[in-house]
């Protein structure tokens, strides 16, 4: 009975001694995963060497992480933390803070005291922000190098897409995205588009040492259909106010976009008397049905405030907006969730984000049924054409004209 005992105590202080070292070993585990996760973070960065050994650079560079703030970066990179403190705080005079951007590069120069006496903070090689000691405090500057500004002219025919045919091109992306801002009052580009539709665009390009860094405005354009042309001309009037217009100076941007989202097809159509999917009877669908995949972004028709944010019952999740104008109200059924922020009252601009494609409420699949609403009576968006924005005033107008011609003229001697 006693030898019984002594051995269900010594196998008692095996198992404790065990998990004793057990867990001495998962802390040092951590203990390195710890410091290698540090190391990491300062790959790539050059450091300062410590005060115990001789200088070896004069000069540490690095840049900004994903999830960094300037602070940090500095800090990571070895900086010391009373000149950090200074440097930010003097930068932070001329430059938000919120604007840094990953992969932005930053420079510290130092004395040979050890301490820094110049700092760079670089979003371009030709825009940064210089930091420079003077005596026990730093002052910050601008430094940015003006950009040189030409005009570009291209033209091109449209093969499948309007997309596929510009990169095809080789033209930029950015530029392709533009055209279609420019022109997405009067031309839907994903139902519209044809082959052998031809496009002309005159834009700015910015320079910087002989080689283009940047695209600027479109200064004028026109897409060519089968049957019609349009135009499209930028202009900023003496007082500040810019914009595009067609030939005539009235403003190409409207009341509502021409859609609230990308869609692939216009699944059901505005109709008195259609058969409903779900419940096999006739009744009047007074919107459109637009398909897209789950999820994808719906955007403000145009600018208001929202009057119905919630659950209504057969539309599911559903938005309506009492735009600017007073008498204009759009619609919008079966999102799957509203944006962040998207409340009855809350007023939104004309292309903001406001919800997600879904399919809840009476719904077969993932849709967004968008109805617009004239003075309480529902009318077909395919057809509705909304009201211009303001057209250029008569006082600018023999300016505009000028301007316009200039351009006409550039694009016939091109051809």
């Amino acid at each position: 009975m006693v030898m019984h005992n002594c051995l269900n105590s010594r196998s008692s202080r095996s198992k404790s001694s065990f998990l004793v070292r057990l867990y001495f070993l998962l802390v040092f585990i951590l203990y390195i995963a710890i410091c290698l996760n540090y190391v990491s973070r300062l790959s790539g960065r050059t450091t300062i060497p410590s005060d115990d050994y001789p200088c070896l650079t004069c000069e540490v560079s690095g840049s900004i992480q994903g999830g960094e703030t300037l602070s940090e970066a500095l800090v990571l990179s070895g900086l010391p933390y009373k000149d950090v403190f200074e440097i930010v705080s003097s930068l932070s005079n001329i430059l938000d803070m919120r604007s840094l951007r990953p992969g932005d590069r930053f420079f510290a120069r130092f004395s040979n005291n050890g301490k820094i006496n110049k700092f760079r903070y670089e979003r371009h090689p030709w825009d940064g922000f210089d930091v420079e000691r003077r005596g026990d405090t730093y002052i910050a500057r601008r430094d940015s190098v003006p950009l040189g500004k030409c005009l570009r002219f291209l033209t091109g025919e449209v093969k499948n897409t309007l997309w596929e045919s510009m990169i095809n091109q080789k033209i930029p992306p950015v530029l392709v995205a533009r055209l279609s801002d420019v022109f997405s009052y009067d031309i839907d580009f994903l139902t519209e588009t044809r082959n052998g539709q031809k496009f002309k665009i005159l834009y700015e390009e910015y320079i910087y040492k002989n080689e283009p860094v940047r695209i600027g405005n479109i200064v004028a354009a026109q897409y060519i259909m089968e049957d019609s042309s349009f135009w499209a001309f930028y202009y900023e009037d003496p007082s500040g106010k810019k914009g595009y217009y067609n030939g005539k100076g009235q403003a190409l941007k409207r009341t509502l976009l021409k859609s609230p989202l990308n869609y692939k097809r216009v699944s059901s159509y505005f109709s008195y008397h259609r058969l409903h999917p779900i419940f096999r009877v006739y009744r009047p669908h007074l919107g459109v049905d637009l398909a897209a995949p789950e999820g994808t972004p719906i955007v403000a028709a145009g600018s208001g405030r929202i009057i119905f944010a919630g659950w209504k019952k057969g539309f599911g999740n559903y938005i309506e907006i009492r735009h600017d104008n007073g008498n204009i109200v759009t619609c919008y059924g079966h999102l799957r969730r509203f944006a962040k922020g998207i409340k009855r009252g809350r007023r939104v601009s004309q292309g903001q984000l406001i919800g997600f494609v879904g399919h809840t409420g009476y719904a077969t699949g993932p849709h967004l049924d968008y109805r617009i609403k004239i003075n309480g009576k529902n009318v077909n968006p395919l057809k509705y054409v909304a009201p211009p924005g303001s057209p250029i005033p008569r006082k600018y107008r023999d300016d505009f004209a000028a301007r316009t011609h200039l351009a006409k003229m550039f694009f016939n001697e091109a051809i």
